[in-house]
Order: C-alpha cells, then sequence, then structure tokens
C-alpha cells in the first residue's frame, strides 16, 4: 500500500511485483541459499500441472471483458432500473447472483465484471462504490471454495483424489452457506443503517 502511495503504479502491479520476490526471500531465509537451485528445478518439473488453472483464470478475465461487448448490458439495466432506489436489496441480490451462478459453473470474474456493469450503468441510489464492492467481493468469497466448477475447487479435488462436488458441496458447503448469510447480514446491514 506504501508503494501504491508513493509511486505512480497501481496496487495491482505493486503486488504482482513484490509477491514472487517476497516468495524467494521467504524461501531463502527458511531453506538457505542452496534452495533457489532445487526451487528451480521443481518449479521447471511442475510448472506444467499448473498451465490449466492458470488459463482457466486468464480466459475468465477476458471473457468478462469481451461480455461486455455481447451481453446486452443496457437492456439488463432498463429492465432492472426497479432497484435504482433499493441499494439494500441491490447488495442482497448481487451477493446472491455471484454465488448462484458460481454454483451453476460461471466464474466470479465474468459475473462480478458484468453485475458491476449493470449497477454502474442503472446508477443505483445510495449505493457507495464500497458497498459494490463489498458485496461483489462477499458473493465471490464465499463461492470460490465451494462451486464445483470453480478452478481452485477443481485442482484441489485433482490434488486430493475426490470428486469437486465431494471437495465443493459436502467438505466446503456448511462453510460457503454460513459465510454468504454473514456477509450478506453485514453488507445490507452496513447499507441500509448507513454505515457503508
Amino acid at each position: 500500500m506504501a508503494l501504491d502511495r508513493a509511486t505512480e503504479y497501481s496496487f495491482q502491479t505493486v503486488l504482482i511485483t513484490i509477491v514472487p520476490i517476497y516468495a524467494l526471500f521467504w524461501s531463502g531465509l527458511r531453506q538457505g541459499i542452496g534452495s533457489f537451485r532445487v526451487m528451480s528445478r521443481r518449479f521447471v518439473t511442475q510448472a506444467p500441472g499448473f498451465a490449466t488453472e492458470m488459463s482457466v483464470i486468464a480466459s475468465a478475465g477476458f471473457i468478462g471483458l469481451v461480455a461486455l461487448e455481447v451481453v446486452p448490458v443496457e437492456w439488463i439495466a432498463d429492465h432492472f432500473g426497479w432497484i435504482a432506489t433499493r441499494p439494500v436489496l441491490t447488495v442482497v441480490l448481487l451477493i446472491i447472483t455471484v454465488f448462484l451462478t458460481g454454483l451453476l459453473g460461471v466464474h466470479p470474474m465474468i459475473s462480478v465484471v458484468l453485475l458491476a456493469e449493470v449497477v454502474n450503468r442503472i446508477g443505483v441510489d445510495g449505493l457507495s462504490p464500497l458497498a459494490l464492492g463489498l458485496a461483489l467481493a462477499g458473493g465471490w468469497s464465499s463461492i470460490i471454495c465451494m462451486g464445483p466448477a470453480i478452478t481452485a475447487v477443481v485442482y484441489a479435488s485433482s490434488i486430493v483424489g475426490e470428486r469437486p462436488t465431494t471437495i465443493g458441496l459436502r467438505w466446503n458447503g456448511f462453510f460457503g452457506l454460513v459465510s454468504i448469510l454473514v456477509i450478506t447480514f453485514i453488507v445490507g446491514g452496513g447499507v441500509a443503517t448507513g454505515l457503508l
């Protein structure tokens, strides 16, 4: 955050630059300088296994941006204009929509981009950017460990040798449902009381 404030670079750019350096530094502290050679060999042998996950994440972000050009966002905004005066209902619907579309296999990267643009075009009275961001991030964080089609769950299933539905719905289902309720209560309550 200090580099974001002190330099011309955004937080995301700084984060992408700092994390690998921090990871190498931490590994060197834990295992010694000689570990860099071992780590680089392991990376070369294990990196192909991450290709699918990385391509899914990259394509989901790309699809979200392309979908803005394909999906009739203006039509959606026109037909959902009635939420313009209902900020509490809006955040609740956003959280639930990101969560449910994630259960159906739509990556949150896609649904969040589309929903943020729809809400932006509608212009909901009394809905702050903070509340909008928390609602979208809340739905995302609740489904990311639970959706059977979410990359992290699929990847974890291949590591432990279980089906994605077992990991997502059986193992993480209770946590996901409780977190969605808590997030909805906090964000909805914050908007209703004017704190957000």
